[in-house]
């Protein structure tokens, strides 16, 4: 049975008014709901104005803004991240695990084209240098501003402004990781530059700086920590973020192009890579495979911590990272263990690399990469023969991991 032609009339128009970006509040419900067909940030811009006709056909995004009082992770969101914490608390390493590689051989070996535990750390410093001074450049700087983009199931308002200025620039993951890297590469560039200045006798202070070998422990699980986690950054910059930013509207990538950027999504990953294949380097052990994921439980709190926190209260509720939105059900949770995921596959890449590397340098017959020779634990100035070959093998393994995780055009 078809409906009468008035009845047909009477839908249309209730359907118009409910697409004309009309505010209404419910008395029921304190949320306040605006529907926009504007898709510019710009009211006077005609150019950018989608019509109720192209929304309803389906030939534009259908832009819903609510602006909520609140967006409560999910159940199973909060579900999932209580058990990935429980799951990697009960698998944290002892301290007596910790202190196998704990120790000032490991934070000492140095590659053989190195040539010395002194010009080790010095490369380590230096690195560390370039990590702090870009990070008070960017906290010392005019800040930036990020316009939220989320995906059409969302329920957040669309093309908010935050600001992050000042103190506010370290909140997001990625200056979490950059600075943790740099505090790495402090302490293991420290640690080696003690040794090679007093000696293994001279600097027995690395051991009772902190009591029960607590800097040696420190500095390891910094470490491993900050190295998966530096990879997970580009990944997600090169596959996720960067290919929404040029898929949109306006495709502008330059503010990804910065020097800030360039540094933070891209030297990152090729710091880690230095040290795992061309400096020291410094393992990163299956035992150990709790603590990048713990890292990541600790930052989702946080982000959950700061939805109201990152603008004006009049925005409601909004989130950096739009795979971080709480309002999306499913794709929430889905979002965090994909997550998850890609960090573990990043983790076992560094924890077997050193086989793939043991074997090169095996084959060179002059050097095996992983250890302290006897030498090098009795002399801390004491070469070893390096080849050609290691050499061009390590440098090609850098090359082909940063070459899947960096970006650096569209």
């Amino acid at each position: 049975m078809c409906p009468t032609e008035p009845l047909v009339l009477q839908r249309r128009q209730q359907r118009q008014k409910q697409q004309t970006g009309l505010r209404h509040t419910n008395s029921n419900d304190s949320t306040d709901t605006l529907i926009s067909t504007d898709t510019s940030d710009d009211d006077k811009s005609t150019d950018n104005k989608a019509t109720v006709k192209d929304v309803v056909a389906g030939e534009l995004e259908p832009l819903v803004t609510q602006v909520l009082q609140s967006a409560p992770p999910p159940w199973h969101s909060v579900t999932l991240i209580a058990c990935i914490a429980l799951y990697f608390v009960h698998r944290l390493p002892s301290w007596e695990q910790l202190d196998e590689v704990a120790t000032i051989a490991t934070f000492c070996h140095y590659e053989p084209w190195i040539g010395s535990v002194w010009a080790l750390g010095l490369c380590r410093l230096i690195v560390a240098i370039s990590i702090w001074g870009t990070t008070w450049h960017v906290v010392s700087g005019p800040g930036w501003t990020v316009f939220t983009k989320f995906k059409p199931a969302s329920k957040l308002k669309r093309n908010t402004a935050i600001t992050l200025k000042g103190v506010k620039t370290l909140f997001p993951f990625t200056s979490w990781s950059w600075n943790l890297l740099g505090f790495s590469y402090l302490l293991n560039g420290v640690i080696a530059l003690s040794v090679a200045i007093f000696g293994k006798e001279g600097a027995w202070w690395l051991h009772d700086l902190i009591p029960n070998n607590g800097l040696l422990r420190l500095a390891l699980i910094v470490w491993e920590t900050a190295a998966p986690c530096a990879i997970l950054v580009s990944t997600v910059i090169r596959y996720a973020i960067w290919e929404m930013v040029l898929h949109s509207k306006d495709g502008n990538t330059d503010g990804l192009k910065s020097f800030r950027n360039m540094m933070m999504h891209n030297a990152n990953s090729v710091y880690v890579l230095l040290e795992v294949a061309l400096l020291g380097g410094l393992p990163v052990r299956f035992e150990e495979i709790s603590l990048a994921p713990l890292f990541g439980v600790c930052y989702v709190l946080f982000t959950w911590f700061m939805t109201h926190r990152w603008t004006d209260p009049e925005h409601g509720p909004q989130f950096i990272y739009y795979f971080m939105d709480t309002t999306m059900g499913k794709v929430t949770s889905i979002s965090l263990l994909a997550l998850l995921c890609a960090l573990l596959v990043f983790y076992f890449l560094f924890a077997t690399a050193h086989i793939g590397l043991d074997q090169l340098s095996n084959y060179s017959n002059k050097y095996v990469a992983v250890g302290i020779s006897e030498q090098q634990e009795n002399n801390a100035d004491a070469t070893v023969p390096s080849s050609p070959v290691l050499l061009v093998g390590h440098v090609c393994f850098v090359t082909a991991i940063a070459s899947l995780v960096c970006r650096f055009r569209d």
